[in-house]
């Protein structure tokens, strides 16, 4: 597909991370009473192995494809339920985490700060979370601020709240899309 190009840029993303016995996908980014099907019917309910399962293709495909873009890195936790998922502060998700923007950080590729949860009210975190931006400027990791948009009005929802974070954990610039290339800029 990414040879069908030309394309300005592309987002690596992990949307699937199993199927079913008969084949069908399992997504991460459903519904959740879709994600307790997969949950419960692929992995009896373990969520080390999910959690461990979902940063190694998020790895994976950061290694594999070299996107210059990684979108919602830590998307899964979405789906945490206190019956049923580990949060995002449990060890073993933040160690995943951290293991995975050390690899986008050197694969050269800027991790997204996804607002869409926020606008759109469907928690109060960002993709990653407002809790691991320090971490990332200590490590380096490059930025950029995206929302995800599905509408023309949702474009630029919640950037001056992620702004503000990042400066706030120490970051000065982040990147953008420019003449054709992704070139640091100010936070504003």
């Amino acid at each position: 597909m990414l040879q069908s190009g030309p394309f300005d840029y592309f987002i690596g993303s992990v949307h699937f991370i199993d199927s079913y016995p008969d084949g069908k996908r399992w997504t991460i980014d459903g519904p959740n009473d879709e994600f307790r099907k997969g949950f419960k019917e692929i992995f009896q309910n373990d969520p080390l192995i999910v959690t461990r399962k979902f940063f190694d293709y998020n790895r994976k495909m950061i290694k594999d494809l070299q996107p210059p873009v990684i979108g919602h890195i830590d998307k899964l936790k979405m789906q945490h339920q206190h019956d049923c998922f580990i949060p995002e502060d449990h060890p073993v998700f933040r160690e995943e985490l951290l293991k995975t923007l050390e690899v986008a950080r050197d694969a050269g590729s800027i991790v997204e700060i996804n607002t869409r949860s926020i606008y759109k009210k469907r928690g109060n975190t960002f993709y990653p979370g407002q809790e691991i931006f320090k971490e990332m400027c200590r490590m380096g990791v490059k930025v950029m601020v995206n929302s995800d948009a599905h509408l023309p009005n949702e474009i630029l929802s919640e950037f001056n709240t992620a702004f503000e974070l990042l400066r706030a954990a120490g970051y000065k610039e982040y990147y953008l899309l420019l003449n054709n290339n992704f070139e640091s800029v100010s936070i504003p």
